[in-house]
């Protein structure tokens, strides 16, 4: 018990406050208790109900196959960028690829995609009187309604992202199953891969059918300009020559390149005329190039040479008139005779080949512009004809590029591969990946905590009685005495306070006790109270029990103590004492006056008590007679302190009657049960009916919350106190040894 000299600020009535807040949330440590374990068993009963849901996930890589041949491709693939991949996301998430999924997997008879077959249940707060579940009329949906609503439940069971900035993307699928779960992610990446094939299969077939058509109709189209030319050509007649050129041009090429022949052989023909008579006017004809080229002038020369050889060597031998001279000579002269008449010869073919080159280059001449005037007066027709054949070229053209574009998707369309791949396929899950457990159960710890301890708090806000000391002296505006512990037994109850002194003489609340009673010495040393009244305001409020602790503590010391039971509605010393009911105060008062007392000695100590018994008479008309006056001043004389136990203040007004005949009264308030009201009231009821205070004991008192910060370690100073190693240590003693023995010793 600690003493409080100072007076108390007038203040409010209310006890807590922000540094009592530990102190508060300790004491209603229960609530929060409770509240924490229903609200784990809750969150414990509530996960169990939940449907464990598995998460498995497989990962795509977007990487494009490069081409086999070397043509370009009809469906364009992947690039691969930050940009497909985020597009390639939607498509794993699309519905036509949803749709494929289900019919894969049959997922329209599966309840958990199929809400059309999940049975109907009761509603919750039906559940546990048996309740039934209500007829659910189910929707009429035609076949594909219903696919659409699978895949929709399945789109909402499935989540792709890419991962970082790469080409992968990351599927996750959740199921109710770890193997349904794996088998999903899987799917839906085959079926992904799978679409992109049938896209591209698609994509190429729909191109060849258009190439084809469009061939055809291509082929058709050349035939029928390439008629038209002809056509044309025959009706214009413009032939055609070799090498597919008109045959007027053929005719004009040839005929130019005639007369560029002709015209030099008239040059070369003109050319060996004129050298062969410019030799005939030098009377040397023989010199010119084409008589030197006749076989016959060049033996004829040779023998006149020969023959010139043969007359000098004859003259140098014999005379002109010789014979053989004769003969040479004439020899040479018919020699130079023959080579005079070929040179003739020569001279005229000379001259008609240079007249027939001459006519032939007229001819040729004449034919080509005639050939000219008539090509003149067809230019129209040409022109025509012209743009007639490049549109025939144009569409032949074309027709080339279709039939080579045909061939190469007929090529593509054999070799068809997806634009990406699986890199990692689903496994199934090893736990749940919903409810996490732990988790809700660490958020329903602490929801039940910040419930529990908003519930204490608002314990604490409805809670009107006095709970320390400082609230008790706010409440009334005046010093409280002091504070008795709570006293706490084994298993949570409650211990004694008159058997607890005896045990333990010197722990907190003898010392408290002591304390107390120094205090009412001290108030007035001159006169010392020796006739101390215990009242409280209500019943219950330990007035008895702390007035025979104190008796038997002060009864230890040598002192003549005596308990006086004055509770004259319901007496309960003799009970607390352990005494039984043989004759008291209502017996006493009865009898004659000479009879002594009934004092009663306390079987566990030194202390004297005085029952009540059995009371006859109106308890007014006791308090109020001469031998009950009589009866204190003979108590006053014969002890040195006198306890009396009376009636609690609200009940009935015998404390008040009684208070004016003590030297001093004790008004015991309990904490944790006494209301503030009804302390203040008692008080307002004693002050009223003795014109003094009286003297208040918060009683029962919490050491947590009536121990200061600096009045930590006081303990240390009660040897009774049982340490709490030393509790430990004894229970232990208590415990059957390994040997089979006891530890009690």
């Amino acid at each position: 018990m600690q003493q409080q000299t100072m007076q108390p600020p007038a203040g409010g009535n209310r006890d807590l406050d922000l540094g009592q807040l530990p102190g508060v949330l300790w004491r209603r440590k229960w609530i929060i208790v409770v509240t924490v374990v229903v609200g784990l068993l809750a969150a414990r009963a509530f996960i169990e109900r939940l449907t464990p849901v598995y998460t498995a996930g497989a990962q795509v890589m977007i990487a494009p196959e490069p081409p086999v041949l070397d043509v370009q491709a009809v469906a364009a693939a992947v690039r691969g960028d930050a940009e497909s991949t985020a597009s390639e996301v939607y498509v794993l998430r699309s519905r036509d690829l949803a749709l494929r999924v289900v019919d894969v997997l049959s997922l329209v008879e599966d309840p958990e995609f199929n809400p059309l077959l999940v049975p109907p249940e009761p509603a919750w707060w039906t559940r546990p009187f048996g309740g039934q579940p209500e007829p659910a009329v189910a929707p009429a949906l035609t076949p594909r309604q219903e696919r659409n609503l699978v895949a929709s439940v399945l789109l909402g069971h499935l989540q792709a992202v890419p991962l970082g900035k790469s080409r992968v993307i990351s599927l996750t699928a959740h199921a109710s199953t770890p193997q349904k779960a794996a088998l999903l992610a899987n799917t839906v990446v085959e079926q992904y891969l799978a679409l992109q094939i049938d896209n591209k299969r698609e994509t190429t077939s729909t191109a060849q059918e258009w190439l084809a058509t469009r061939t055809r109709a291509l082929e058709e189209e050349v035939r029928a300009r390439e008629a038209a030319v002809e056509a044309f050509r025959a009706s214009a007649g413009l032939l055609r020559g070799a090498g597919a050129t008109r045959l007027s041009d053929e005719e004009a090429s040839a005929l130019s390149s005639q007369l560029v022949l002709a015209r030099a052989e008239r040059a070369a023909a003109d050319a060996r005329l004129s050298e062969i008579e410019k030799l005939l006017a030098g009377a040397n004809p023989g010199a010119a190039g084409d008589v030197l080229d006749s076989p016959l002038v060049r033996n004829l020369r040779e023998q006149q040479a020969s023959l010139h050889r043969e007359i000098a060597e004859l003259g140098e031998q014999y005379g002109p008139l010789h014979p053989r001279m004769v003969n040479a000579k004439a020899q040479l002269q018919d020699t130079e005779k023959a080579i005079s008449t070929e040179v003739a010869k020569v001279v005229r073919t000379l001259r008609n080949d240079a007249a027939v080159a001459q006519a032939r280059e007229r001819a040729i001449a004449a034919s080509l512009d005639a050939l000219r005037a008539s090509a003149g007066r067809k230019s129209d027709s040409e022109v025509r004809l012209r743009a007639l054949e490049r549109d025939a070229e144009t569409s032949r053209a074309l027709l080339e590029t279709f039939l080579a574009r045909t061939k190469e998707t007929a090529a593509q369309s054999t070799h068809v591969v997806a634009d990406a791949r699986m890199i990692s396929r689903a496994t199934p899950p090893f736990g749940p990946s919903f409810p996490n457990a732990r988790l809700l159960q660490i958020i329903a710890a602490a929801a039940a905590l910040l419930v529990g301890v908003t519930l204490a708090l608002l314990r604490e806000g409805m809670d009107h009685t006095v709970r320390t000391r400082a609230g008790l002296q706010r409440l009334l505006g005046s010093a409280v005495l002091g504070s008795l512990p709570l006293l706490r037994g084994r298993w949570f109850g409650v211990q004694s306070p008159a058997r607890w002194v005896l045990r333990a003489p010197y722990s907190e609340y003898s010392e408290a006790l002591r304390r107390m009673h120094t205090q009412l010495v001290l108030a007035d040393l001159d006169t010392p109270p020796r006739v101390v009244l215990f009242t409280s305001p209500l019943p219950g409020e330990g007035k008895t029990s702390t007035l025979l602790a104190l008796g038997r503590l002060l009864a230890g010391t040598g002192r003549k103590v005596v308990a006086v039971d004055l509770n004259l509605r319901k007496p309960t010393l003799h009970q607390a004492a352990g005494l039984s009911v043989d004759g008291g105060l209502g017996e006493w008062f009865e009898a004659p006056p000479e009879q002594p007392l009934p004092l009663r000695q306390d079987p566990a100590s030194d202390l004297q008590v005085l029952p009540l018994g059995r009371l006859s008479v109106d308890p007014g008309v006791l308090m109020a007679s001469k031998r009950f006056e009589g009866l204190l001043d003979t108590l006053r004389r014969d002890f040195d302190v006198v306890l009396l136990d009376s009636s609690p203040l609200l009940a009935v007004v015998d404390a008040q009657v009684l208070a004016c005949l003590a030297d001093v009264t004790v008004l015991l308030v309990r904490a944790g049960r006494t209301t503030r009201a009804s302390a203040a009231e008692a008080h307002a009821l004693l002050a009223r009916a003795c014109d003094e205070a009286p003297r208040v004991v918060l009683n029962a008192s919490r050491q947590r919350e009536e121990v200061p910060d600096y009045g930590h370690g006081l303990g240390a100073y009660y040897p009774d106190t049982v340490p709490r190693r030393a509790r430990l240590a004894g229970w232990r003693s208590l415990l059957p040894s390994p040997g089979g023995g006891s530890g009690r010793r």
